[in-house]
């Protein structure tokens, strides 16, 4: 069974879903607060390094 929760965001205006995958969410520190700046990674199946962005 899947943690995550139900998604409900709505796709930019041209995003192809046969051809592009988006991917949001938010980095939160322990009290729940979001944290601007933090590196988030992108690992493939094997756990190998995909991409990087910066939250903002």
């Amino acid at each position: 069974m899947c943690g995550a929760p139900v998604q409900t965001q709505t796709l930019p205006a041209g995003v192809d879903v046969e051809k592009e995958t988006v991917i949001t969410g938010r980095v939160l520190a322990a009290d729940g607060q979001p944290i601007g700046g933090a590196f988030v990674r992108l690992l493939d199946g094997g756990g190998e390094f995909t991409a990087e962005v910066v939250a903002s």
